[in-house]
């Protein structure tokens, strides 16, 4: 259970029977069905000081924590972004059929430098919006957002999907040196469409 921290507080007592007595009921439904299981939940709340606050119940937390294990934040860990975007960019392919295989040294220095108030999934936000945006096999520096080069400390906002359909048609037009049936038939749509997008972008 992902973000056990953001349950409710009327639905709390809901889990906790089926943590004490293995029971539960279907909505709607009269019949109490019984179940075995385990449950693994993370948060990154500090439960049990929403325990003190009265957020969260205290014997749903002693029932859901026997067992803690803390995952440091990913600036403290940064010798795993190796281990993470090859994962990352596994699952991207994958799922794309994009074929992008590797991360270039310059923008390698470029992840390990940031602090990532974000965590994993800013991590992963930021190499999916770069491989969507490479125009190689790997991803260079100039994929990157500008987001890992903020001061440290800053969280900046993440590009909007119209930044990266921006960056991508411009990267696309740049790869055809300007031809735009050449760069329509590349990203899929017709050159009516790409004229469109291209006005409505401002793109030069």
């Amino acid at each position: 259970m992902d973000e056990i921290g953001e349950l409710p507080h009327s639905f709390q007592p809901h889990l906790l029977r089926v943590l004490q007595n293995g029971e539960f009921r279907r909505v709607g439904s009269h019949r109490i069905i019984t179940a075995r299981c385990r449950i693994i939940a993370a948060t990154n709340r500090n439960l049990e000081q929403e325990v003190m606050n009265g957020r969260f119940r205290e014997d749903l937390f002693f029932r859901i924590a026997p067992l803690v294990i803390k995952v440091p934040p990913l600036r403290d860990r940064k010798e795993d972004i190796p281990l993470l975007y090859r994962v990352i960019l596994d699952k991207f392919v994958h799922r794309t059929g994009k074929k992008v295989y590797g991360i270039s040294r310059p923008a390698q220095s470029i992840l390990m430098s940031y602090d990532w108030p974000g965590n994993v999934r800013e991590l992963e936000n930021i190499l999916e919006q770069a491989a969507m945006l490479t125009t190689e096999t790997f991803i260079r520096s100039e994929d990157l957002p500008k987001r890992p080069n903020a001061p440290r400390g800053e969280v900046p906002l993440p590009m909007s999907l119209a930044d990266v359909e921006k960056k991508h048609i411009g990267t696309v037009l740049l790869q055809f040196a300007g031809n735009r049936t050449k760069a329509s038939e590349a990203l899929g749509i017709s050159r009516r469409a790409l004229i469109r997008k291209i006005e409505k972008f401002g793109i030069r």
